[in-house]
């Protein structure tokens, strides 16, 4: 072991601790000498929770306090003359040894935490005792108990950590300034939104950094001044809720802003939609009251219109009865029952018209026609009504113009256009016809000089079962049919109508616009339309449709065992499925074709039917053709059908002669010779 000696000093130098006050005897031997220093500060000692001990160079125990005595279990004549090793643990025997030597060797004062082995945490300073004349007496040791001190640290430190972690992760910033607006801290995942890294910004003024944004500066400006707020802050596209809370000095004056400002632009944009979707929803049910109101205004129309000429014709028809035959009376009942029978008739046909565009079965005769001639027979139709009226009809001299297109339904659109002008202008008012030929087609005006049409209705005037008039105070006839039909025909011609007013009073202008006829028009037989007998002359004409495999999908029974036995008449092998389920186990087993499938149907509907043959691989069927069978025609039921899968659609009710040339048409394996 080393001399425990400490160089020579000056004769009066002494350490800072010394008492001036006691005086050791030389005689004495150091033992003593440190024993005579430690009685003059025992009653404190003892006082103290402290572990309090001193010991010679020989690191055995001259003095220890009552804390040191009930830490070791053992009175203080059993301590005293020992070493640590004979009272302490091992371990911890052993750290006290080593920061003991290194005190005596080094005659500094050394501080430590020190791990008692029982759970208990030191914290320990050692200081080396010296003589009033400067020699190495030995050691002070002080041991303070932190073991709660630690834990309560170590606590506080894993809060911080999970509390950066939630900081780091939740799309939030967490962030401090100085009385000054100086950034002190910075940190969060929304931060990377903001294009910035955590900490980039501390040391910054926020007032810098933020220069482009008033209104962030005006909340750290009222946070600055002591007012704790909240506010929502738009940055950077994104939208934050950022609360400020000042923290204050004993003195009361602000001296940091504590701030957290949350990312909240998703739940804008859903706060956004739902309000979106609930002015929709309450758009749409206000359509929908608006619908059934219309439906009942309708009703009531249909059947005042129904039993006025009813009315008239039961009236005469029980005045015939109690008179005889002949007079002026009999040919005047006569004319007002067959006037009102064709009243009648006109509103039956109306309505089958309007069933027939709701479930897609209006279909057009396509051929080449002179839209010029078929404008001059009606306006000679409406002539005569016009005159009586004292209305003018300037037609003009309608040009040829060749369109190509169905001549029935053509015509009534003419004749639909010229009877609406009619019924709304005044008795001395005019009709203008003009029909002329452009680069891209042709086009026909209507012009009134009548009642106009209202701003607000004229969006709705081509909507069926629609009028201006209130249905009960009108003071003109008719459903409100007419306007809706003459759109559907001319966009199945694959033309447009418009309708043109300044308002109440000052007429109106209806145009139609059609395409000029393709250079090889081609005939598309209209449903009804065949003469007798040519129906079957059109079966025989067919290509057969032998060795081809055809699925049909269709829940109805009955329509089932139609379309299958229309297709076995031509020679098709036909499978045929009641569901979807039933129609994707046939294709497991076999592969048809050509499939064709109801899109409505109970259970799984035809849509999600192709979604799942299309899911398929193509050596499973996954290619198959496929045509849908639907009642919706319009362009955009058409686009869904397409989209969803299938390759072509047939309109309901399917006519046979259409349905084999769709499977013909689709058919990847080419049919044998026609055995006809």
């Amino acid at each position: 072991m080393k001399s425990t000696k400490p160089p020579k000093k000056a004769k009066d130098a002494r350490p800072d601790w010394a008492d001036p006050g006691i005086s050791v005897p030389g005689p004495l031997s150091r033992a003593e000498a440190v024993t005579a220093i430690v009685k003059s500060c025992g009653l404190l000692m003892d006082s103290m929770p402290d572990l309090i001990y001193v010991k010679d160079v020989t690191l055995r125990n001259l003095a220890v306090n009552a804390a040191y005595e009930r830490f070791v279990g053992r009175p203080r004549a059993a301590i005293l003359g020992h070493a640590d090793e004979e009272l302490l643990p091992p371990t911890l025997a052993a750290q006290c040894r080593k920061t003991d030597q290194e005190v005596l060797e080094s005659g500094r004062a050394v501080r430590e935490e020190q791990d008692s082995g029982t759970g208990v945490l030191f914290e320990t300073v050692k200081a080396p005792v010296y003589s009033p004349s400067g020699e190495l007496l030995g050691l002070i040791g002080i041991s303070r108990d932190v073991t709660a001190q630690k834990r309560a640290e170590a606590a506080l430190r894993a809060a911080e950590e999970r509390l950066l972690r939630v900081v780091a992760d939740a799309p939030l910033i967490l962030f401090q300034l100085d009385a000054r607006g100086v950034f002190t801290l910075s940190e969060g995942r929304a931060l990377k939104a903001l294009g910035l890294n955590p900490g980039e910004v501390v040391g910054r003024s926020v007032f810098e950094v933020y220069a482009h944004n008033p209104s962030v500066l005006d909340s750290v400006r009222r946070a600055l001044a002591g007012e704790t707020i909240s506010v929502m802050t738009e940055e950077a596209g994104m939208v934050f809720e950022t609360h400020y809370a000042p923290r204050r000095s004993d003195a009361g004056e602000v001296e940091s802003v504590l701030g957290v400002a949350v990312d909240v632009s998703e739940r804008r944009r859903s706060d956004g939609e739902i309000e979106r979707l609930l002015k929709s929803e309450k758009e749409l049910r206000q359509e929908a009251e608006k619908a059934s109101r219309a439906k009942d205004d309708f009703l009531a129309l249909l059947s005042h219109e129904l039993r006025t000429p009813m009315t008239a014709m039961m009236g005469w028809t029980y005045l015939l009865k109690q008179k005889e035959v002949g007079g002026s009376e009999f040919n005047q009942a006569l004319d007002v029952i067959e006037r009102n029978m064709h009243l009648q008739a006109q509103i039956i046909e109306d309505l089958l018209d309007v069933s027939k565009i709701f479930t897609g079965r209006m279909r057009v005769d396509q051929r080449v026609v002179d839209l010029g001639a078929l404008l001059r027979s009606a306006v000679d139709v409406v002539r005569p009504a016009a005159q009586a009226h004292s209305i003018t009809i300037d037609a003009g001299t309608p040009a040829e113009a060749r369109v190509s297109g169905d001549p029935e339904r053509l015509q009534q659109v003419c004749w639909n256009l010229l009877s609406n002008a009619m019924k709304f202008t005044p008795e001395g008012g005019k009709v203008l016809v003009r029909l002329k030929r452009s680069r891209t087609g042709v086009e026909l005006t209507v012009t009134d000089s009548g009642a106009g049409i209202p701003p607000e209705y004229l969006p709705h005037v081509f909507d069926p079962f629609s009028q201006a008039e209130q249905a009960i105070t009108r003071e003109h006839r008719g459903l409100g049919l007419g306007l809706a039909i003459v759109r559907h025909i001319v966009e199945l011609h694959g033309g447009s109508v418009a309708a043109q007013s300044e308002g109440l009073g000052c007429g109106s202008t209806f145009t139609v616009r059609l395409p000029l006829p393709h250079e090889t028009p081609r005939l598309v037989p209209a449903p009804g339309s065949l003469p007798a007998g040519a129906r079957e002359v059109l079966y025989a004409s067919l290509p057969r449709l032998d060795g081809i495999r055809v699925l049909v999908v269709q829940d109805e029974a009955e329509e089932l065992q139609n379309l299958s036995a229309a297709l076995k008449g031509l020679g098709a092998e036909v499978d045929a499925a009641r569901s979807a389920a039933e129609a994707l186990k046939h294709i497991a087993k076999s592969v048809p074709d050509v499939l064709v499938a109801d899109l409505v149907m109970r259970g799984e509907d035809g849509y999600s039917l192709i979604r799942r043959v299309r899911a398929l691989p193509a050596a499973q069927g996954g290619e198959v053709p496929a045509a849908a069978m639907t009642s919706q025609t319009r362009l955009e039921d058409r686009t869904q059908v397409l989209i969803a899968g299938y390759q072509m659609y047939l309109p309901k009710p399917v006519e046979p002669v259409e349905l084999a040339a769709v499977v013909r048409s689709l058919a990847r394996k080419k049919p044998g010779p026609s055995a006809g």
